[in-house]
């Protein structure tokens, strides 16, 4: 991969950090694009080794791989890091992350894949344009290898509480998520809003059981008087019918009794 500030000399380095105090974020952004060589590819300057594009991103083959089959995912746009990448992007870079590994995996036989993405020079960020690294990787190919190192379980816990805090402070809730141990699936907050809902239900139910007695004793009255007056209106009705017509039972009407109805 081409270096970009490290290729300058400290002099030229130091004028260009002056030229960047007197510049406004959208010349600095500008600036940026034309220095830098993945805008120059995607906007077909430079020539790479494509492998896949759309409207979005780019896949290439890097020139200097760390591995053979070594891949580039990035974003068409100018974006230095990724939170700066809008959602559709970024879901596009990892979609087809996913289905380039499949292919690193069937086609070089690549026993697992790999996938960097450096934020800052820190990182080992040294082109500012977002990339995905995706590795193919074999057992034992060194590659990434790093010295283990361990942190004591205390600071681990230190670590957690800050970074639930930040992340409650950045998501804009009211407190942190912290996890209480009489109710290990929820937080404190839902808790919190959860048990008064439960305490006002069982006072309702408290206040509520004698309307519902009272309630059970009419239902029942109303019921015995409805079906009196059904029995009666039922009784009536025979007693009417069986007057008003001679009309034998269902049992003894011949087919020729129904014919006749119809002459």
């Amino acid at each position: 991969m081409p270096d970009s500030l490290k290729d300058l000399t400290p002099e030229q380095q130091k004028e260009l950090q002056e030229k960047l105090k007197n510049m406004s974020p959208e010349q600095i952004l500008q600036l940026q694009k034309q220095q830098c060589i993945f805008c120059q590819i995607a906007a077909s300057k430079i020539p790479a080794k494509k492998l896949y594009e759309d409207e979005l991103i780019l896949v290439l083959l890097d020139i200097n791989p760390a591995a053979k089959g070594h891949l580039l995912l990035l974003p068409k746009e100018h974006y230095s890091i990724m939170p700066q990448i809008p959602p559709e992007t970024l879901n596009r870079l990892f979609a087809q992350a996913k289905l380039k590994s499949k292919l690193l995996l069937k086609s070089l036989k690549a026993e697992g894949t790999t996938l960097l993405a450096a934020n800052g020079q820190a990182a080992g960020q040294r082109v500012p344009h977002f990339l995905l690294h995706l590795l193919p990787r074999k057992e034992g190919d060194g590659l990434l290898a790093a010295k283990e190192q361990l942190m004591p379980h205390e600071n681990q816990d230190k670590l957690l509480t800050i970074l639930k805090e930040q992340f409650a402070a950045l998501s804009g809730a009211k407190k942190p998520v912290i996890k209480s141990d009489a109710f290990p699936d929820h937080t404190e907050e839902s808790i919190a809003s959860v048990a008064p809902v439960k305490k006002k239900t069982l006072r309702k139910s408290k206040t509520d059981s004698g309307a519902k007695s009272e309630t059970k004793s009419e239902t029942k009255q109303k019921k015995s008087e409805i079906g009196a007056k059904a029995k009666e209106t039922e009784t009536k009705t025979e007693t009417k019918t069986s007057e008003s017509t001679n009309t034998p039972s269902n049992e003894s009407v011949s087919l020729d009794d129904i014919a006749n109805l119809f002459k």
